[in-house]
């Protein structure tokens, strides 16, 4: 199960580097510098540049706080994020529902294991 954790693991970061790009071409479009948009979501440039290379994975109220401030609705950003993961297939990508009989399989709370796993992403 260990493999698995680490393709889960794989896939939560290669989800959260699509969202990082699509928020940087988004910032970009705009004109904005990391600076700039950092002054202006009261965030250093540094922590910009850690959610766009996807080092550090946003949580849901963060993204919402820059969407706002990009002036993009959730669904726009939904659109955008498909088209950014199509250009740059995930790597490693992982079949939840096989990793979730493996788990039941062995007798595993399955509930609690996704959704740790998944507050890596979402906070």
């Amino acid at each position: 199960m260990e493999s698995e954790e680490l393709s889960i693991d794989s896939f939560f970061s290669s989800i959260s580097l699509a969202i990082g790009r699509t928020l940087k071409r988004l910032r970009q479009n705009q004109g904005l510098t990391g600076a700039d948009f950092g002054r202006l979501v009261n965030l250093s440039q540094q922590q910009i540049s850690r959610y766009e290379c996807g080092i550090n994975h946003i949580n849901v109220s963060m993204l919402l706080l820059l969407l706002e401030k990009l002036d993009i609705t959730v669904g726009e950003f939904n659109t955008l994020l498909i088209e950014e993961i199509n250009l740059t297939p995930i790597k490693n990508h992982v079949d939840l529902d096989r990793i979730l009989n493996v788990c039941k399989n062995n007798g595993e709370k399955t509930d609690h294991y996704v959704t740790s796993k998944s507050s890596l992403l979402f906070g």
